[in-house]
């Protein structure tokens, strides 16, 4: 299996369900849904918001590089979305349901700059990719290598702002999904500020692009309530979440947007159903009345566009 790239930006995140507090005033704890597919995804993610948030009492809009807005126009916050130069778009609201979204950007140049001639080698495969090298300068401290967790290296480049102190890049040959990712790269940084230095010149890794839409779905049917009135309740409806990420030789971007779309208890009638989703080799059959006529079974290698090849009978 190819492993793909995922991300998740729980500053946005955070951000975007704090600002449902402009609307329906502070204090209101969040639950997660009943649905065994979304409840433990959600938990998660209701764990990342109270760690960020300090239990909640951290105002996100405070923090350099994050703001965010709340609205019951959902064209007035695809205009600020549009406005931050990203391409999700909340759907129409009905007359009482609301939005949010939470904008997360730092972007930071490296303590020293970096050279760009570089091509790494990767070591699955071979496939050379364009890289920097940034050396390990000992009058000015640019970066740190530091053994990781389950014996992981941990690079730490220091930028030009004192107070973000590095990028923490971790090479791991696991997958993971979303706020477990989140969780991962916590224990990883925590780990790594124990662990012992690694001697080296210099440190060379692969330059990034990256544009993503994390699947953050599953946060529909989070709810809030007033704690003193629980049939006071509003569910997250939409669910969106794009991030940008670029990394070179002179430093990086980093870039998010969350955007949620909250109704009312009164009109919600249980999230629908998740589609079935055949996501592997199947078998197809052509039965007729008296049994199976025909039957194959299908694998990536023939899983295309047959392009209307055929007519129908």
């Amino acid at each position: 299996m190819n492993k793909k790239t995922t991300s998740i930006c729980v500053g946005s995140f955070a951000c975007a369900l704090q600002k449902a507090n402009d609307i329906l005033g502070p204090d209101r704890p969040w639950t997660p849904t009943t649905d065994p597919t979304s409840c433990a995804w959600q938990k998660r993610a209701i764990i990342a918001y109270l760690n960020i948030t300090d239990d909640g009492r951290r105002d996100m809009t405070s923090i350099e590089g994050i703001d965010g807005e709340a609205s019951f126009d959902h064209e007035k916050l695809n205009a600020t979305l549009q406005k931050f130069g990203v391409d999700i778009r909340l759907d129409p609201f009905l007359p009482t349901e609301f939005g949010t979204i939470g904008l997360y950007e730092v972007g930071r140049d490296w303590l020293i700059e970096g050279n760009s001639d570089i091509s790494i080698r990767l070591a699955d495969g071979g496939r050379k990719v364009p890289g920097f090298r940034i050396p390990n300068n000992n009058r000015k401290r640019a970066l740190d290598v530091i053994a990781g967790l389950e014996g992981n290296p941990t690079v730490r480049f220091y930028t030009k702002q004192p107070r973000d102190r590095c990028v923490v890049i971790m090479r791991d040959d696991g997958e993971y999904d979303d706020f477990e990712l989140h969780e991962r790269a916590v224990r990883m940084e925590e780990e790594s500020r124990e662990g012992e230095s690694i001697a080296c010149v210099g440190v060379q890794v692969p330059m990034v692009d990256l544009n993503h839409q994390p699947d953050i779905s599953r946060l529909i049917g989070l709810s809030t309530h007033k704690e003193e009135d629980p049939l006071d309740r509003f569910y997250i409806g939409q669910a969106l979440q794009q991030n940008i990420f670029q990394m070179d030789h002179m430093g990086f971007l980093a870039k998010s947007a969350t955007a949620l779309g909250l109704l009312s208890g009164a009109q919600r009638h249980g999230p629908p159903p998740p589609d079935y989703i055949v996501d592997g080799p199947f078998i197809v059959a052509v039965v007729a009345d008296y049994g199976v006529e025909f039957a194959a079974h299908i694998w990536p290698d023939t899983m295309r566009d047959p392009k209307r090849t055929y007519t129908l009978g």
